[in-house]
């Protein structure tokens, strides 16, 4: 079923378990790379920003739209931890890339947060928001993603 058929309030879960579905694929990509022994140079430059982007615009449309549905969930304050931590990661290896500096170490730190944030948003989040009006946001979880995107200039 594509996403175009689902109601409103899956189609927002749907895009971010898309979204999850990309940073995984350019974690392996990068990852593919460091296997074969090339260095954050040419493409793995264009993925390591792609990467970056897209946790950039997951992390900022997860923490300003369905965060707030779902403000009685005593674990939001762990989410909001990850991501704060996981822009973060994203700053470092976006300098490691740049200064060619501890490249390996900062990929590796980026995967492992992105691992765990996204365990703990199908864990904690997304259940919830089922019970929450999801639907009251799908537009603007669309306008906002592709807005922190574009920031990037990268899709």
């Amino acid at each position: 079923m594509s996403s175009t058929t689902l109601p409103a309030g899956l189609q927002v879960l749907q895009t971010l378990h898309e979204d999850w579905q990309t940073v995984g694929a350019l974690v392996s990509e990068i990852g593919a790379f460091q296997l074969d022994g090339a260095g954050p140079q040419g493409d793995v430059d264009a993925l390591v920003v792609r990467l970056c982007a897209r946790l950039y615009a997951l992390s900022g449309v997860e923490m300003e739209l369905p965060y707030p549905l779902l403000a009685d969930c005593p674990a939001l304050d762990s989410g909001r931890t990850m991501h704060e931590q996981m822009v973060g990661d994203v700053h470092a290896l976006l300098d490691a890339v740049v200064d060619d500096d501890h490249f390996d170490a900062s990929i590796a730190l980026v995967a492992q947060h992105a691992r765990l944030l996204r365990e703990f948003e199908y864990a904690e989040v997304y259940p919830r928001c089922a019970c929450a009006d999801v639907a009251s946001i799908g537009e603007r979880v669309c306008s906002r993603r592709s807005q922190l995107l574009d920031s990037f200039n990268t899709e």
